[in-house]
């Protein structure tokens, strides 16, 4: 029990902090466990839509990287769990389910070889260094 009365505020504000980070993380299962669901759903056949399961997969993602931004996770532990779930939608578009929640054109970028042959670009050779005389 806290004998101060600022060890006292330190506690009532560590609890309020608690309730809110322990229900902010339970959001962000329940938005992982969404899109497993889903998921395994369009694997299965059982008439989940793709774009569905793509919106519940970018909800995720945007869930994690918040939690991790709070401090609620680590951010390399959201980073791995925001990959994996990108992984599990990308093995099922490989199988031909979700081909259609991808079919968006994709821009053209500018290569590489454009750009040397442009000379937009100037040297990043460093000068020769001074001798000392």
């Amino acid at each position: 029990m806290a004998n101060h009365k600022s060890s006292e505020k330190r506690a009532r504000s560590s609890e309020r902090k608690r309730q809110r980070n322990s229900n902010y993380l339970s959001s962000v299962r329940t938005a992982v466990k969404k899109y497993r669901f889903a998921l395994n759903g369009l694997a299965a056949g059982t008439g989940e839509e793709a774009a569905k399961v793509l919106e519940l997969l970018t909800k995720a993602q945007s869930a994690l990287a918040k939690a991790a931004a709070k401090g609620l996770l680590h951010r390399n532990n959201a980073a791995r769990s925001i990959a994996r779930l990108t992984q599990a939608f990308k093995g099922l578009e490989k199988t031909g389910n979700a081909a259609s929640a991808t079919s968006k054109p994709k821009a053209k970028t500018a290569t590489k070889t454009s750009a040397k042959k442009s000379g937009s670009k100037k040297s990043t050779k460093k000068p020769a260094a001074k001798s000392k005389k």
